[in-house]
């Protein structure tokens, strides 16, 4: 993802704006979360202020797929024939962007409830603390997220309360907000490569409020591209 990263890079002129909700959506397990791990942490190398509200993943295989990207080995593949030395220097790695990152880098795993008004509330806190205020919010996923007062309500109208109040919050905050979500099974059915806003799982609402939308998908066949990587994804961007 480097290339990629540098061409949606945090800027006045283009990529992701300040001030607005941004999508990035792909069926499970297809790296979303690590996408956005690319980000942010691409973001906290270039002196942003960034942080992640992680629902989506345990806390040790968070922390393990960002040492991936910090130090560029598999950790999963790879930690179990490190010698002590090795280990010692990978990890020596992994501290040290941590500790240039700082404060500037900022993680809150598993919130204590699902409910969307108490992340809201968290979220508008740091705005009375200007030190600590991020330009880059991304939160894992929106639909781990409730609203308290949904119950009877349909599952789509509470996405759609959910991202006119995300919508509200990227502005006050003046803040790059980035979503992930979690992408229906349409579009494999149909055996398409195209995305389409109704391949979003649960509410077209969760497009229709976003600046920009990414579909993470596995290849690309309208290009010609014939690579038989089964790891190479690809990304669409939907209006």
């Amino acid at each position: 993802f480097p290339v990629t990263i540098i061409a949606m890079g945090y800027t006045d002129e283009g990529g992701f704006f300040k001030g607005a909700v941004h999508a990035i959506i792909a069926p499970s397990g297809k790296g979303k979360s690590t996408f956005a791990k690319c980000l942010v942490n691409h973001w906290a190398d270039s002196g942003y202020r960034v942080l992640y509200v992680n629902f989506e993943e345990a806390v040790s295989h968070w922390e393990r797929v960002l040492m991936t990207q910090i130090i560029g080995k598999n950790v999963y593949a790879e930690a179990n024939s490190w010698s002590p030395e090795q280990k010692k220097q990978n990890l020596d790695l992994f501290r040290s962007r941590l500790s240039d990152w700082g404060d500037r880098f900022m993680v809150r795993h598993d919130p204590e409830t699902p409910y969307f008004e108490d992340l809201e509330r968290w979220l508008r806190d740091i705005m009375g603390h200007p030190d600590k205020m991020p330009d880059v919010i991304v939160i894992d996923t929106i639909q781990s997220m409730f609203t308290r007062g949904g119950k009877g309500k349909p599952r789509w109208g509470e996405f759609e309360e959910m991202m006119v109040r995300l919508e509200k919050l990227a502005r006050d905050m003046n803040c790059v907000l980035i979503i992930t979500a979690q992408e229906n099974a349409n579009r494999m059915k149909e055996k398409r490569e195209v995305v389409q806003q109704s391949d979003t799982g649960g509410s077209l609402a969760i497009q229709q409020k976003c600046a920009v939308t990414i579909f993470i998908t596995e290849k690309k066949l309208i290009s010609g591209d014939d690579s038989e990587d089964e790891t190479i994804m690809q990304l669409q961007n939907v209006s």
